[in-house]
């Protein structure tokens, strides 16, 4: 299973085409999102480059954090936690500034691995910061996408 992990930012007068604006830069933008909880598949490769074969309206299960302002600043990001034994977790945060969410990124997904009493190996994480001109919003989006395309079909189960 292939995991595409990005964000970006994207600019307009209305707030849902800003975030639109957003996941068409990352080439999600004609998908359909099923938003997920946090947790990263053993067998999962994360990668930073979309392969090119996202279909229209495609159903992409996805963990993501987007925000959106019109004036100020904020920012949102994500960050995964490997374990050793391979998968691990996802975590997302947003808040007033880059420095903020960058904090308590690593903050929250140290906490989650002591919790389950895993070791954390690895972090990889991405951070957006937006700011508002008072015209436009900007939205900042960062998004792992699940991509099943690339994962070998499952066999069905009659029941």
């Amino acid at each position: 299973m292939l995991v595409y992990f990005n964000g970006a930012k994207g600019k307009s007068i209305h707030k849902l085409n800003a975030f639109d604006k957003a996941l068409i830069k990352m080439g999600i933008g004609n998908a359909n999102l099923v938003k997920l909880s946090s947790v990263l598949p053993v067998n999962a490769k994360v990668v930073r480059e979309l392969p090119t074969d996202i279909k229209i309206g495609e159903i992409i299960p996805a963990v993501y954090v987007d925000v959106c302002v019109r004036e100020g600043k904020a920012a949102c990001g994500l960050v995964i936690g490997y374990r050793k034994e391979g998968g691990g977790l996802f975590y997302e945060y947003k808040g007033s500034n880059k420095e903020e969410v960058n904090r308590m990124l690593e903050e929250m997904i140290k906490e989650a691995f002591k919790i389950r009493e895993w070791e954390l190996t690895k972090i990889e994480k991405i951070v957006v910061e937006v700011e508002g001109n008072g015209k436009e919003y900007e939205c900042g989006v960062v998004i792992a996408a699940f991509l099943s395309s690339h994962t070998p079909e499952m066999p069905r189960v009659k029941v």
